[in-house]
């Protein structure tokens, strides 16, 4: 689609450029529901900042050991010849170059849910209050993060030749690894799950938020909903992955999240009834 944003004199990379949009359209979100809820506006950014960065390193490092890319980055520094011929502009800095792609969704997923237990704890912020407002702000940011997926043309799908099916230009992530431009008409995997989280969002925030419901549902439906939906997408994905017993890594991972949210719910009867009343001194705690 568009390999390189050009907005006057600057040049800018399509995925990471949306990911920043949708981080802060992410913490705007969180903000105004915390707010509204009494809590410390000033500490649940301390928290989407620990979030932001905690999840950049989960991101690259799950793509690295676990997307199939780990020998690229190997070679890269050590044997540059072998690399193919849409690497051979990498080098050892290359798993620094965020900007350039190489994420994965649920390894930031895990970085920034762990960072966000500890930040929240350090906060003092009533933990599963706080999770229910990413519950709301990671689907939210997420609409933006796949439509710079699908600017930069990464995360592509099969070769298909539905109506909406689309070909990457030249300088595309698809056209690079495909070796060839314009590719061929795709699925649209980047629409699929844009589609997919504005949604969760839609229903979380605009449906569940004002129903009765007990503190730490919202993120656990959001949870619940993005796995079976992103377990669903990835059968469609055609971008180099990691894959085990015919399942991507992202499925597998889909498959747990899923089954703990199901506990999760269960176990703490989230949408039996509400917790006590909203008005609750921001400083007390509970689990999830």
């Amino acid at each position: 689609m568009f390999p390189v944003l050009s907005i006057g004199p600057f040049d800018l990379p399509p995925y990471f450029t949306f990911l920043m949009i949708g981080y802060l359209a992410g913490v705007a979100i969180s903000v105004y529901e915390g707010r509204r809820l009494a809590m410390n506006g000033a500490h649940i950014v301390d928290v989407n900042l620990a979030i932001f960065l905690a999840s950049l390193v989960g991101a690259r490092v799950g793509s690295i050991l676990f997307d199939g890319s780990l020998h690229d980055y190997i070679n890269a520094c050590f044997a540059p010849e072998r690399l193919p011929p849409a690497l051979r502009d990498w080098d050892c800095f290359e798993s620094f170059r965020l900007w350039r792609g190489g994420m994965q969704y649920y390894g930031g997923f895990i970085g920034g849910g762990v960072a966000a237990a500890v930040m929240i704890r350090v906060r003092r912020l009533p933990i599963a209050r706080a999770f229910d407002l990413w519950g709301y702000g990671v689907p939210a940011g997420l609409v933006f993060g796949r439509f710079g997926c699908l600017l930069a043309g990464c995360c592509y799908g099969q070769p298909s030749a539905v109506p909406w099916a689309i070909s990457f230009p030249a300088g595309s992530a698809a056209a690079k690894i495909l070796g060839v431009a314009p590719t061929p008409t795709l699925h649209p995997t980047q629409l699929y799950e844009l589609v997919l989280c504005l949604a969760i969002f839609s229903f979380n925030f605009f449906f569940l938020r004002k129903r009765a419901r007990r503190d730490g549902a919202v993120w656990w439906a959001f949870c619940l909903a993005y796995a079976v939906g992103r377990f669903a997408i990835e059968f469609l994905r055609d971008d180099p992955r990691g894959e085990a017993l015919g399942l991507s890594t992202s499925q597998w991972i889909a498959v747990a999240v899923f089954i703990v949210g199901v506990v999760a719910i269960r176990r703490y009867r989230l949408f039996s009834g509400p917790d006590e009343p909203k008005s609750e001194p921001p400083g007390a705690a509970r689990s999830v």
